[in-house]
């Protein structure tokens, strides 16, 4: 699971109480961009479960896990895609405009939920990386333990 349930559930109640609409358990397809999907793409996405499409999703979940560090995702949808084929194409400007107009909700939403996290932390993400190295020590290239030290230094 890439992503923390811990933390995704401390920015649920924010969400909630600044009465903007949410969504869990989605699916999400990150594909490479920037770019817009194909009518086909963003229909076979659909037809797959996926609920969600982004560009920003991947590698940063993967190393924040691999680094112990509690992630979660905020989507905040800039357009309905090219699926819905009875609404205006997605443009760029359409874009940028649910853009700027997320920008706000994003701040205010960190604003809440900072001061949350300082709570105890009761999450796998904790010792995500505990069993990870199976290589003997002895057969680590030289110098890497320092490396690794420096961001799981209770392994290291």
């Amino acid at each position: 699971d890439p992503f923390c349930a811990r933390l995704a559930a401390l920015i649920e109640a924010p969400l909630a109480e600044m009465g903007i609409p949410y969504h869990t358990g989605e699916t999400l397809i990150c594909m490479e961009g920037p770019a817009f999907s194909s009518r086909a793409e963003s229909n076979f996405y659909r037809s797959i479960g996926a609920g969600l499409i982004n560009m920003s999703a991947l590698p940063e979940a993967k190393l924040a896990r691999e680094a112990e560090i509690c992630y979660a995702l905020v989507c905040m949808s800039t357009d309905y895609d090219c699926w819905r084929e009875a609404d205006e194409d997605v443009t760029i400007n359409m874009v940028v405009e649910n853009l700027s107009a997320n920008a706000g909700n994003a701040q205010n939403l960190i604003a809440r939920v900072l001061p949350l996290l300082g709570k105890e932390r009761n999450c796998p993400c904790a010792e995500a990386s505990k069993y990870a190295v199976i290589t003997a020590e002895d057969k680590w290239p030289a110098g890497q333990r320092t490396r690794l030290k420096a961001i799981l230094p209770d392994y290291f």
